[in-house]
């Protein structure tokens, strides 16, 4: 997977936790810079991050030891409910 783009367009990659990438490519997950309020369809979305914590993603208990636990929201809930954690595995 490229996320640069050789003529300088800076490409991001959301949802998608860290130890999903390889570190080459960690700069450019969203959660990086994303801020707290967003605009969907016109409505304002304010404290998106805590609306993500809160249900709409979630963490396993193998990601409490990553180095990125409190900055990474882990994956949408849908997925893991359906595939589980174990393919996630902690950055030391």
């Amino acid at each position: 997977m490229q996320l640069e783009i050789d003529v300088g367009i800076r490409a991001s990659a959301e949802a998608f936790p860290f130890c999903t990438l390889s570190e080459r490519y960690w700069n450019n997950i969203s959660e990086n810079y994303l801020p707290d309020t967003f605009f969907i369809e016109d409505q304002e979305l304010k404290d998106f991050k805590r609306l993500k914590k809160n249900g709409a993603k979630k963490t396993g208990t193998n990601c409490q030891t990553c180095k990125f636990f409190g900055k990474c929201e882990g994956p949408w809930c849908d997925y893991p409910d359906i595939f589980g954690f174990d393919e996630f595995v902690p950055i030391k």
